[in-house]
C-alpha cells in the first residue's frame, strides 16, 4: 500500500512531483479514474482536476497553433454555443458575447 503526507496549502491539496508523474502515466496509459484514484489515494474529482491542469501546462502555445485555433474556433463557433443558446432561448451569438464580456473567471472555476 502507497502512503503519502497530504500538504494543504491555503486550503487546497499540494500534490508531488510523483504524485503528478504517476497521475500523468497513468491516464497517458489509458487507466480508468477509478484505478487512478484507488492508486493514488485520491479521490476522481481531484485527479481528473488536476490531471487536466497538468495537460493543460504542457502545451507550448506558438504562432502556428494560434492560428490553427483561430481557424478552428471560426469554423465551429456557433456549434459551441449552441446548446447554451438553446437552454436560454436565446441566438447562439448573443450567448457568445455575454460569455466574452463576462470573461473566462466567471465561467471556470479552478
Amino acid at each position: 500500500m502507497r502512503y503519502c503526507i497530504l500538504l494543504i496549502e491555503h486550503g487546497k491539496r499540494v500534490w508531488s512531483q510523483e504524485e503528478d508523474n504517476m497521475l500523468y502515466e497513468m491516464k497517458k496509459n489509458g487507466k480508468p479514474w477509478e484505478v487512478v484514484s484507488q492508486t493514488l489515494q485520491i479521490p476522481v474529482t481531484t485527479c481528473r482536476e488536476r490531471y487536466h491542469k497538468l495537460a493543460a501546462k504542457s502545451v507550448k502555445w506558438n504562432d502556428e497553433m494560434d492560428k490553427k485555433l483561430e481557424k478552428a474556433y471560426q469554423n465551429h463557433r456557433s456549434q459551441l454555443w449552441e446548446m447554451a443558446a438553446r437552454d436560454m432561448g436565446l441566438e447562439w451569438r448573443a450567448v457568445e458575447d455575454r460569455v466574452f464580456t463576462l470573461g473566462r473567471k466567471r465561467f471556470v472555476k479552478n
